[in-house]
């Protein structure tokens, strides 16, 4: 590596001019630097105006330029490159740090209050889309947090405050917007601690406002805002009945649960919370935390009664089962998989049905319902499950040609001892359908088949049972297939690297 001189030493000798003349090239050819050389130029005047103020601690600072400072940040969030946004938001932070440095608390709120409200008013879904990892919103955490520093340390004019903590409002509503990313976090935090008595009225007046022509989950976090406040105060009570008058179904709902008034409670999600699901099984489990279980039961066969889509068998027998009532969880689960049969519903049912001791009776008639229903899929998949070979066998033979196809795999492991010609021809023919892609991935992919297959041919001259349809042993079952495709040399070799 060669030692270059630095910069200090080659301009040395450059007059002021020349300097102009070299930094006026380098901004013809890479103009994102400009940025760089009018803000510096801004510090600079606005570090001439603080020095001609005086040292005087009765001198007035001198307040800085911010119209330079704005126009970046606006043009920073019009652009669509990733990198040069980051690195204009790290010059505008590295400017803000310095003021909080130098302990300029009324620029430093000045600055960070623009660059919030300014990020906010900019952060689309375009911008949004470009940020997918965060790293724009994350300026706006920054400027957030350092905002809310300067304001507690600096006693700041009733204007500059009130700018200071709209600049926290639209962060928060920007965040809420774009459905909640944590975007200007904490602005929340401060808006609720921040305002004074005086301030806090027309805060209160605009949040009311929004949370009226607002949708659902926005209108819940506007009110979460204001509950917040009171909480702030110490008026818990004030808190509740904020929520009481203004909040939506579930905040006022599991607000009720949380003071005891379940049936009140229950009135309301019955009403609300129907067609969410999701809702509705969490508002159930609050009721079992709030030691209501028996409202939480009621609720639930309620929803489970009605005629919505929605099915919550699983949580009813886990009530059920949690409650020593495994009868009645076994009924339920048994209906469950009556109405929608599955692997997962299966293994409930048979935890539940052995521990009562009545497993072989559910088994079988569980069975004789699939059987008559034709539902050899499910019987196939169960067969599978159990390892069972004979079923296995069977209902895959049941079943259509096209419906095998994503089974032979599974069925050739269950078989391999109880029907081993069976399950090397369904090995043959997957390796077969790869080889005909005729490229070295699908070569690969074949491997894993042809080594399962080997295990058999191998298991098979260990017994010393001799092998179906004069398939001979492996060495001679591996042989024919390389004859059968002498020309795919790639295939060879990627046999011959496998050690098969």
């Amino acid at each position: 590596m060669k030692d270059l001189p630095s910069v200090r030493d080659l301009l040395d000798s450059h007059d002021r001019d020349a300097l102009l003349d070299l930094i006026q090239q380098l901004l013809q050819k890479e103009p994102d630097l400009f940025p760089i050389v009018e803000l510096s130029a801004v510090q600079k005047t606005h570090a001439t105006a603080s020095t001609s103020k005086g040292k005087s601690k009765a001198a007035k600072a001198a307040l800085l330029d911010l119209s330079t400072y704005e126009r970046q940040i606006t043009q920073t969030m019009g652009m669509d490159d990733l990198d040069s946004i980051v690195s204009n938001l790290e010059f505008l932070a590295e400017h803000g740090q310095a003021l909080v440095s130098n302990k300029d608390w009324v620029n430093a709120a000045r600055l960070y209050a623009m660059l919030l409200s300014s990020m906010s008013a900019g952060y689309d879904a375009i911008m949004q889309s470009v940020d997918y990892d965060g790293d724009v919103a994350c300026f706006s955490q920054d400027f957030a947090e350092k905002l809310g520093y300067v304001m507690e340390q600096g006693e700041l004019e009733p204007m500059l405050r009130q700018t200071c903590l709209q600049a926290f409002l639209s962060g928060i509503e920007r965040d809420i917007q774009i459905g909640g990313i944590d975007f200007a976090y904490p602005s929340s935090e401060s808006l609720v601690s921040q305002p004074t008595e005086d301030e806090w009225p027309e805060i209160e007046a605009y949040i009311r406002a929004e949370s009226k022509r607002s949708s659902r989950w926005q209108k819940e976090c506007w009110v979460r805002l204001l509950a917040a406040r009171q909480e702030q105060l110490g008026s818990d009570k004030q808190a509740h009945a904020l929520i009481h008058e203004l909040g939506t179904p579930e905040q006022r709902a599991f607000l009720l649960v949380d003071e005891k008034q379940f049936e009140e409670a229950v009135a309301i999600a019955s009403q609300h919370f129907t067609t969410l699901p999701g809702l509705v099984r969490q508002f159930a489990d609050r009721l079992i935390e709030a030691e209501a279980a028996e409202q939480a039961l009621a609720y639930m066969l309620e929803q489970h009664m009605s005629e919505s889509r929605y099915s919550y068998d699983d949580w009813l027998v886990k009530y059920y089962e949690n409650h020593g009532n495994v009868e009645q969880a076994l009924e339920i689960q048994t209906q469950s998989f009556t109405t929608k049969p599955s692997i997962s519903g299966y293994d409930k049912l048979k935890v539940l049905a052995q521990t009562i001791g009545t497993w072989d009776a559910v088994y079988q008639a569980l069975h004789t319902q699939l059987t008559e229903a034709s539902n050899w899929l499910m019987l196939l998949d169960i067969a599978i499950h159990e390892k069972d070979a004979p079923d296995t066998f069977l209902w895959f033979n049941r079943i259509k040609p096209g419906q095998q196809v994503r089974y032979r795999e599974p069925v050739a492991d269950v078989i391999a001892t109880h029907k081993p010609g069976k399950a090397i021809a369904l090995y043959n023919q997957m390796v077969d359908e790869l080889i005909q892609r005729k490229h070295r991935s699908a070569y690969r992919q074949a491997i894993p088949y042809l080594r399962k297959s080997k295990a058999v041919y191998l298991a098979m001259e260990q017994k010393k049972e001799q092998m179906i349809s004069s398939q001979g042993d492996w060495a001679d079952a591996l042989q024919a297939l390389l004859q059968k495709y002498p020309t795919l040399r790639a295939f060879h070799d990627e046999v011959k690297k496998a050690g098969l």
